[in-house]
């Protein structure tokens, strides 16, 4: 474990991945939803829109349910050796990773409704879910959660709608 930790923190401090990771890490999300409202709007599928609103809000809520049950710190509160490369709110909770679950409901959408460019849109979404441990704001734990919670609420979602 403690060559994992050092792994992590010597990549997450070069300079240049240094850049990288903490841009997968926050601004990756957003280029993502970007891309997905692009799509959307440009194939015209409105319904893909409602259902991927319907399980980002249902993902941030279970999410905050089940982070404050089952309270984690992050793990540079708990590990002194962990350098974040990035700064959140040191009290917040760690697990569930609500950026991996909202990256991996946008993929899971874009799987649903477009598949032919789906594979850009899991390989951001895996990008983001490494960025945060990276970083060193989340265990590995919290982004695969995360990320199987975005992904099982989106179907669950889509579903629903289909009856």
């Amino acid at each position: 474990m403690k060559r994992i930790i050092r792994f992590i923190n010597r990549v997450s401090m070069e300079p240049t991945l240094r850049l990288f990771w903490s841009s997968m890490a926050t601004a990756l999300i957003w280029a993502i939803l970007f891309a997905l409202t692009l799509l959307i709007v440009y194939t015209h599928q409105y319904p893909a829109l409602i259902e991927t609103v319907m399980s980002i809000g249902c993902i941030w809520g279970s999410n905050q349910l089940v982070g404050y049950t089952w309270f984690h710190p992050r793990p540079f509160v708990e590990n002194a050796q962990i350098h974040p490369s990035i700064t959140p709110a040191r009290f917040s909770k760690s697990f569930p990773s609500d950026h991996a679950a909202i990256s991996s409901v946008m993929a899971t959408a874009v799987a649903i409704w477009f598949p032919p460019v789906a594979s850009w849109f899991i390989v951001a979404a895996l990008l983001v879910c490494a960025g945060r441990v990276i970083v060193g704001v989340h265990r590995m734990i919290d982004v695969i959660v995360g990320a199987l919670g975005g992904v099982l609420i989106t179907l669950a979602v889509h579903q629903l709608l289909l009856v």
